[in-house]
């Protein structure tokens, strides 16, 4: 995907139409007009090697619309906008979720007690974000960390890529009771995890979608830091969770 696949661009809040005022929270009007030093601020001294890439390496973020139209009985070709904040690097598009309101901040609370207080900067002006694997494929999150409301639990995961239920044995054996979700869903096979349930902070690194081979990631927000740092600029260096 690039911006051509999106029906309109916008560069400064004055630009905006009034769909897209209706849209987007009104405290998130001026969020671009700064550029990107301002817009990613708080990732500055939490995930500082993510921020010298969006900030030194990424072109400006814009708010992106995308125009849809409706199925079914009343929706029939009836439009609908969408609206995502964006930016490119090294030609690859990376989007931002914007929340639905305000609200959706506090909302997004018990999911944020989750993560490292590091990781809360993917999580405020946006509702996640990610790196759209590529044409027909829509606006999936891929290799960054997702909305919350996308942090699919691992047996939907499962099902949905048609995989046995013994794929899960050992994962389920040695957590007991749990609420594992996947947070991020790298391109390359690797799953980031956590536990809605125990909320404890800790993640988790599946490889090669293989649930028997797992790990905890130690020093979770510098490693993926780098990862998503890697992950924003296409993947130019191998990374390797168990060896960062």
């Amino acid at each position: 995907m690039t911006f051509d696949d999106f029906s309109a661009i916008f560069k400064h809040s004055s630009e905006f139409p009034l769909e897209a005022r209706d849209r987007v929270p009104a405290d998130l009007w001026s969020a671009i007009d700064e550029g990107n030093e301002a817009f990613f601020d708080n990732f500055a001294g939490n995930q500082p090697q993510a921020y010298k890439v969006l900030t030194q390496e990424c072109g400006r973020v814009h708010l992106l619309e995308v125009v849809s139209r409706g199925l079914g009985l009343g929706q029939l070709n009836k439009e609908h906008k969408n609206y995502h904040w964006g930016l490119t690097c090294e030609g690859r598009l990376v989007i931002c979720n914007i929340p639905v309101s305000a609200a959706s901040v506090r909302e997004a609370m018990p999911y944020l007690e989750c993560l490292p207080k590091e990781l809360w900067c993917y999580y405020g002006k946006m509702g996640g974000m990610s790196v759209p694997k590529g044409p027909g494929h829509g606006i999936v999150d891929y290799d960054l960390p997702s909305n919350p409301a996308g942090w699919r639990e691992i047996d939907y995961y499962r099902k949905m890529n048609n995989m046995k239920k013994t794929t899960l044995n050992k994962i389920n054996r040695d957590f007991g009771d749990h609420d594992l979700r996947i947070i991020v869903h790298g391109t390359k096979g690797d799953l980031v995890l956590l536990d809605f349930a125990r909320k404890d902070k800790k993640l988790y690194h599946v490889k090669d979608n293989n649930f028997d081979d797992y790990a905890l990631i130690e020093n979770a927000p510098q490693v993926l830091d780098r990862y998503f740092a890697n992950a924003i600029r296409g993947f130019p260096e191998p990374f390797d969770f168990r060896r960062s």
